[in-house]
């Protein structure tokens, strides 16, 4: 019986210092923890595309969602779905989405800039490919052991697909292509 209680003693004593021990010496793999530093840009920059803005010429969304992973290939993949809002787009205004607003979706998120003319829906060229490209690494890699060369070739080949749902689903579309893409298709 004394035996049995010196191990349940030494059991839960040594627990946790071994618990403890695992997750210090737990190594992260470089793609994870850039999966989550996109998850967290993303989910910080969901509001410059579901803020209800004065300009009448804007598309309202009622929700932006993301997911966010590592294809078979090592590249990252990034799903975003813009919901657009049900009772602006089915009862008050017909609208049916372009793939320019696939383009403006990605703009807005990553440079709080459409890129295109409100009015005409023509390209202002306010956004460029380099600024996608520098937005994209000032805000998730910012770190300090990832050489330049590597950094460049993962924004590369980060592939981004965006969703536009429709509250009819006829007129749903979708559009996809590398992240710094001008022109996704």
């Amino acid at each position: 019986m004394e035996i049995c209680r010196f191990i349940l003693i030494l059991f839960l004593i040594c627990s946790p210092l071994k618990a403890e021990n695992n997750i210090k010496s737990t190594k992260i793999d470089v793609l994870d923890f850039l999966v989550l530093k996109y998850d967290i840009f993303f989910e910080k920059i969901k509001p410059r595309v579901l803020q209800d803005t004065k300009k009448g010429f804007m598309v309202y969304y009622q929700l932006v969602d993301q997911e966010i992973f590592v294809n078979k290939n090592d590249q990252i993949e990034i799903i975003i779905s813009a919901y657009m809002n049900k009772t602006r787009y089915k009862n008050v205004k017909k609208y049916i989405p372009k793939l320019i607003d696939c383009n403006v979706i990605r703009n807005r998120m990553i440079t709080n800039k459409n890129g295109y003319s409100l009015v005409t829906n023509k390209k202002n060229y306010s956004v460029s490919e380099e600024l996608l490209f520098n937005q994209i690494k000032k805000n998730v890699y910012n770190l300090n052991y990832m050489d330049e060369k590597n950094i460049e070739q993962s924004i590369k080949t980060t592939n981004i697909k965006i969703n536009i749902y429709h509250p009819l689903r006829k007129f749903n579309i979708s559009c996809s292509g590398k992240i710094t893409q001008l022109e996704l298709g």
